[in-house]
């Protein structure tokens, strides 16, 4: 099992001392000025650069190895892409992102657009979502009280079958506590629903310890009320080793 976040150093460089970041970068997060929290970046394995919407996953930029290319990877709205902009699916060089980054705006806003309204413009939980990483991730400063290390966290594994092998007993335990809870209280608020594989959001407080935190909507009951069983799941998973965090 394994947690990489990590940049390889030919990465960092290419990213921090680069043309990337002014000329790609810039261009998404700035992609809608009236609501600079709108896109989100997250650091993912290899390198690769997650953009969200909400819940939804627009975007990801991956180097190569030697640092000197990279793709866009557009998840869900590969078919748009590729109807549209078919030449954005290429293999870009570092000598070609001026012209890419004067499209990838156009893109993006098209993208936004035609994202479904309970994804984010419902200003529920992936709209939330945007917000608190956006204030206490890219904007983070030592005064606050959280710093946001990852959102939709997952832990990985060599195969399915690892996964499962892993999560099986820390779910069965902490379903079996829900569902105690469930049948001894009075009335039932909430149906208790399958427990899923990604955590809301990975953070860190100012006495340094790693939090395990679900976020939930004041609409949704079912996730309020049994929240705490699913951070509990995600909470034993990132304890359980041996885990190499990179």
């Amino acid at each position: 099992m394994r947690y990489r976040r990590g940049l390889s150093d030919k990465a960092l460089k290419l990213w921090v001392e680069g043309s990337i970041p002014k000329l790609l970068l810039l261009p998404i997060l700035d992609c809608i000025p009236d609501d600079p929290c709108a896109l989100d970046l997250q650091l993912r394995e290899r390198g690769v650069l997650q953009v969200y919407h909400g819940n939804t996953s627009i975007l990801r930029i991956a180097t190569n190895e030697l640092g000197n290319t990279f793709q866009l990877q557009f998840d869900a709205y590969d078919s748009v892409v590729k109807e549209l902009w078919p030449s954005l699916r290429r293999e870009w060089t570092i000598d070609e992102v001026v012209e890419l980054s004067e499209r990838l705006r156009e893109t993006l806003l098209v993208l936004v657009a035609r994202t479904g309204q309970p994804y984010y413009r419902n200003k529920k939980e992936g709209f939330w979502e945007n917000q608190l990483c956006c204030s206490y991730g890219r904007s983070w400063t030592p005064k606050k009280e959280w710093l946001i290390l990852d959102r939709q966290a997952v832990i990985g594994f060599a195969s399915a079958t690892d996964r499962t092998k892993f999560y099986e007993p820390i779910v069965k335990r902490h379903t079996a506590a829900r569902q105690l809870l469930f049948e001894k209280q009075g009335r039932k608020w909430a149906q208790p629903k399958s427990i899923g594989n990604e955590l809301d959001l990975l953070v860190v407080n100012q006495e340094r310890e790693v939090v395990c935190m679900e976020l939930k909507h004041e609409s949704n009951s079912d996730g309020i009320y049994y929240g705490p069983f699913q951070a509990a799941v995600y909470r034993d998973a990132f304890l359980a080793g041996p885990l190499r965090i990179q």
